[in-house]
Formats: C-alpha cells, structure tokens, sequence
C-alpha cells in the first residue's frame, strides 16, 4: 500500500511538471478598433466615443478651406512650453553656466481643433478689437485638444542635444500617459518637472473640461499610439503630421470621470525641435 501511495504521488508530480504552469494573465493588448458609421472623408480630424452613452463624436477639418463656415473646424497647432537647446555634451563637471553653443529651440507641442468662429475671435483680440466675454465663452466649446510634454533629466540645468535625443516626446510608438504638472499645490503648466508622454484635453459643450492629467489621473484601461510621423507637405502650416489611437479616462474638476474610447486621430503638429530661431 505504501509503495502504491509513492507510485501515485510520483506519477502527479510528473503530470504537474508536464503540465503549462504559465500564469494567466490579465490581457492588456490593445482592442482592435470598433467599425465607424461616421465616415471621415478629410485629411485632418479627430473622433471618439464619449461616456456611458458612447456617442460617437467626429471632427474633420474640410480640406477646401474656401468651403469653411463659422461652424466649421480647423486644426491649430502651438506649444506649452519652449527653451532653448544648448550642447552640454563633454562640459565639465562645475560648469553650470553659459556660455554653451547653442543649438536650437526645444518644444513641448499642442495640437487643437477649434472652430473657425473661435480662431476668429481669438484673431480679434490679438488685434485689440473688443469682444464681449460672454460671447467668447460660448464659443470656447467643443474642443478637442493633444498636448505632449516632457521631462528634463539632465544633470545639468539646461536641456541639451543628448536630452533630446532620449526624450522625443514625438515618436512612432505607445507613448506613457504624461502631464503637463504634478498636481500638487503651487504647480504650473511652466514648471520643471513635467512628465513625458500625451494629454488629452476635451472641452464639452457646456464648457466643462475634462483632462487625462487631472486628478486622480487614474487609467483603468487607456493607451495611448502614434503610428504614423510624416513632414506636412500637404499645407505647410506645421513641421509634421501625426496620426493615431487611443482609449483614455477623462476627469473634470470636480474628480468626476468620463471614458472616451475607439479614439483616433490625424492632426497636425510642430516639430520636437527648431535648429533655428527662437520661437515667435
């Protein structure tokens, strides 16, 4: 009897060992993209589905642009934040300052659609002219906007060609949820310590923001994909284009949440870096 209960104990074991002991785990690939009623026949635009309901919402950029309307959308692009890039590379230890050959201007970029009666508002302040401000708080809604930050992590206190070279916030690739602060008190979009990576920003029609970056930033499910960099010769009103996908939870103020999902995406967008001027 002894001798059967080893020739059984045995036995198991080797059926364990024979057997796949890989752990299950949770599957976070990427959702294949959801089909779309919405067509979009235009070259620029953004679209996605957007809380419980799962509205789909699109936005195209029409490629005439002798056929814009008020109404109508166009793509903007800007930057948070710029500074000038210096070659530290070799420099001594101690040496903390100026001068080092400078090199260029290093952006963190925004990409935005607004509509044509917002830009041309937004026109007429720049020009001095007086625009009530009720009127343009009904017209800043509805927007959908990227922005890419990034982190300086060298040990020196200016960004150099080195730095850039290993923190391209643009690139063909998942790209880590960033932002543009930390969310603690006394931040700023202009602080040194932003983090690498995308925000999505959605301004609803009511005029309530909803940000990836705001707090708790929690993302239960978010990706973030670009998967096609390529030089804007279509319009030559940026350096690049960009397109891509994305899933995200979004958060107003208040802490509330909304999910948009099925996102994707082709906009416009300024290079990482100018070898030029600086910035107007």
């Amino acid at each position: 009897m002894f001798r059967k209960t080893i020739v059984l104990l045995t036995c198991a074991s080797l059926f364990w060992s024979c057997r796949d002991q890989t752990p299950n785990l949770p599957d976070i690939s990427v959702p294949p993209p959801v089909p779309s009623i919405h067509i979009i026949d235009n070259d620029l635009y953004f679209q996605f589905t957007w809380g419980r309901q799962a509205d789909t919402m699109t936005y195209e950029v029409l490629d005439d642009s002798t056929l814009w309307q008020p109404s109508d959308y166009i793509n903007l692009v800007g930057d948070v934040r710029n500074e000038e890039v210096f070659d530290t590379t070799g420099s001594a230890a101690g040496q903390l300052f100026p001068p080092f050959p400078k090199f260029g201007w290093h952006y963190a970029p925004l990409t935005t659609l607004i509509t044509k009666n917002y830009r041309d508002l937004l026109r007429d302040i720049s020009n001095d002219e007086a625009v009530e401000q009720e009127v343009l708080d009904r017209a800043a809604r509805d927007i959908v906007t990227l922005y890419f930050p990034f982190i300086t992590s060298d040990t020196l206190p200016y960004w150099d060609i080195q730095d850039y070279i290993d923190n391209p916030s643009i690139r063909e690739d998942f790209i880590r949820w960033g932002r543009v602060g930390n969310n603690i008190l006394i931040d700023t979009i202009w602080n040194n310590n932003a983090q690498e990576g995308a925000v999505v920003s959605y301004i609803d029609t009511a005029g309530v923001e909803w940000r990836s970056d705001n707090p708790p930033t929690f993302q239960p499910f978010g990706y973030f994909r670009i998967s096609k960099v390529q030089p804007n010769l279509k319009d030559g009103q940026s350096y690049n284009l960009i397109k891509g996908d994305f899933s995200v939870r979004l958060y107003n103020k208040n802490r509330e949440s909304k999910d948009m999902k099925n996102g994707k995406f082709s906009l416009r967008i300024i290079s990482d870096i100018e070898l030029g001027p600086e910035p107007q």
